[in-house]
């Protein structure tokens, strides 16, 4: 009987650093990507806001050179303000669901006005009203795309309330599981209490181990400085994010190495002293 109590001792706790590991990264993803706050705190961190609109306005200057206007038609049509206030728009779209649009017609009316004043500045020359629709229209539609504004934002937020919906059921089904095996491991230590502290050390080590071992895998094959998406603001956030990411799933591990050796050395050496004593 002892030895078949044994093998179910560590079968649970094999099902417990399961568990642990599960309950971890749970909370790794809840509180980095698929927190709002976290995200909005990592484009302030990268100076995201300033970065796409000098990326904006570079791509605005490849239009007026198409165009045969002037420069001077771009002043003042767009402000970082507005670009702050966009992206907010696009990243409460995916997490919060509000599903609003972002406003052109600001940008429309400016650019209007600045192309009217060069018009008149200009003697003999008339105004095709068409093609300087076209143009508008045009640099409405390249300022959405360097947002990088999705028809997907929707989509995107009913998978993000899924996936949130099951995390916080999750969460509860974790720590249920998790507390009823440690329950089931203390009880078949025999009421050898520091015993079942080591078993839980075990099973805490275990999940460290694993998120440790992940850590170094995925930085020693993954070159996360060299990925590259969209444009420069994106890749750099995108970078620092999946870099904080790392970051924070090394803390988990190394923590959950260190409160899994002290439980393992303290239940151990504590049992020994116990059963010393008993005999």
């Amino acid at each position: 009987m002892k030895g078949l109590a044994l093998i179910v001792r560590y079968i649970l706790i094999i099902l417990l650093a399961i568990i642990i590991l599960a309950f971890a990264i749970v909370n790794i993803s809840s509180s980095t990507i698929l927190s709002k706050d976290y995200a909005l705190s990592k484009l302030e961190e990268t100076e995201y806001y300033s970065g796409i609109y000098q990326e904006i306005e570079k791509n605005f200057k490849n239009y007026i050179d198409q165009s045969g206007l002037e420069e001077e038609v771009m002043n003042n049509v767009i402000t970082e303000d507005k670009v702050k206030n966009d992206v907010n728009i696009m990243i409460s779209n995916i997490y919060d669901g509000k599903n609003e649009e972002i406003d052109v017609a600001e940008i429309k009316t400016n650019l209007n006005n600045n192309i009217d004043e060069y018009i008149s500045k200009q003697q003999g020359v008339k105004a095709d009203k068409d093609a300087i629709e076209k143009y508008i229209d045009k640099i409405c539609e390249q300022y959405k795309s360097t947002m990088t504004h999705t028809d997907y934002e929707q989509q995107i937020n009913n998978a993000y309330m899924k996936i949130m919906k099951y995390i916080n059921l999750g969460n509860k089904g974790i720590l249920i599981a998790m507390l009823v095996l440690i329950i089931v491991i203390f009880a078949l230590c025999h009421n050898r209490l520091f015993k079942g502290i080591s078993s839980v050390g075990i099973s805490i080590l275990s999940s460290g181990v694993f998120l440790t071992i992940a850590n170094i895998f995925v930085n020693t094959n993954v070159k996360i400085n060299t990925i590259t998406i969209l444009n420069g603001p994106i890749t750099k956030s995108l970078r620092l994010i999946l870099n904080d990411i790392m970051s924070v799933i090394a803390k988990y591990g190394y923590w959950m190495l260190a409160i899994g050796i002290v439980l393992i050395i303290l239940g151990n050496l504590m049992d020994s002293i116990k059963y010393k004593e008993e005999e």
